[in-house]
């Protein structure tokens, strides 16, 4: 059985931990595994709910008026200046 390229380094990298440091490493493991369940369902949050935008889609450009508020001189009075 061939190991993937992380798998090999992994365990090499352990290999050279003294004894002790492997305990460790092995007790984190174990303390990942123990709490996944609890990471899982952060990870798997529902879709986000959908803009505004999305919601009122079919509004946009339905009423009436100037579509961009920029045509009026008077929103852009003063505009660029301190």
């Amino acid at each position: 059985m061939t190991l993937s390229p992380i798998k090999q380094t992994l365990l090499h990298q352990f290999r050279q931990l003294p004894q002790a440091l492997q305990q460790l490493v092995i007790q984190f493991i174990n303390r990942l595994l123990a709490e996944r369940s609890q990471v899982t369902p952060l990870l798997s949050r529902p879709e986000p709910s959908p803009s505004v935008f999305e919601l009122a889609g079919s509004l946009i450009g339905s009423a009436e008026g100037p579509s961009d508020l920029s045509t009026n001189p008077d929103y852009l009075e003063g505009m660029g200046r301190e």
